[in-house]
């Protein structure tokens, strides 16, 4: 198998921010060729130590240790109210407000979870979607995709807590066929800033609806 190129956003002394490729889950798995961990082991030549996560079809700025020291002092970092990730969503509908928030509780392995997530209007996109720019107070498994979706404006692309229908006419219309959701931004305590540049499916879809 073909080993790709993971490109490096920022670089430490023993850890690094990197620009996750949408479509490679981060961990081996059940029916998991390809993978984040086997893919940084044989470029470094040793396992990295994961800091958090992003799910398998969502890119973008991903914290990863070169040691277990390294990926203890980043947790507690990225734990920091001062750390700060943003994301990009292309969500079906326009909505009325210009930003608000979404305080609802999720459901994590059977126990309920205070779960905040932020969202701002960047524009619209063509009367049927629209561009948020998504900020976390909390990190629950798929808490973007979940609160929107809860809240009209689901995901494009999102095929477990998505509008089906809706998945159906982007990717007739617009050849739509992944989770259009890119962790773009990553803010550490301490003063550390990191953009990834959009993935090109992202920015086709966008610039189809100027």
């Amino acid at each position: 198998m073909k080993q790709r190129t993971i490109d490096i956003l920022y670089e430490g002394e023993d850890w690094v921010i990197i620009n996750k490729p949408a479509g490679l889950p981060v961990q081996p798995g059940e029916a998991v060729s390809a993978n984040l961990v086997d893919e940084l082991t044989g470029i470094w030549g040793y396992p990295p130590h994961l800091v958090h996560r992003l799910d398998r079809d969502t890119g973008g700025c991903l914290v990863v240790g070169r040691t277990g020291k390294a990926a203890a002092r980043l947790s507690k970092i990225l734990a920091d109210p001062a750390s700060r990730k943003t994301y990009l969503a292309v969500v079906k509908g326009v909505p009325t407000d210009p930003s608000g928030e979404i305080d609802e509780t999720i459901e994590v392995h059977g126990v309920k979870k205070r779960a905040v997530t932020r969202w701002k209007l960047v524009r619209p996109l063509g009367g049927l979607c629209s561009l948020l720019e998504i900020g976390l107070d909390t990190g629950r498994m798929h808490q973007i995709r979940i609160h929107l979706a809860k809240n009209g404006h689901p995901l494009a692309g999102d095929d477990r807590h998505g509008d089906f229908p809706f998945n159906r006419l982007l990717k007739k219309e617009a050849g739509v066929k992944k989770l259009l959701l890119f962790a773009v931004r990553l803010e550490l305590a301490g003063g550390i800033r990191v953009e990834a540049p959009w993935p090109a499916h992202l920015r086709a879809f966008c610039e189809r609806y100027p």
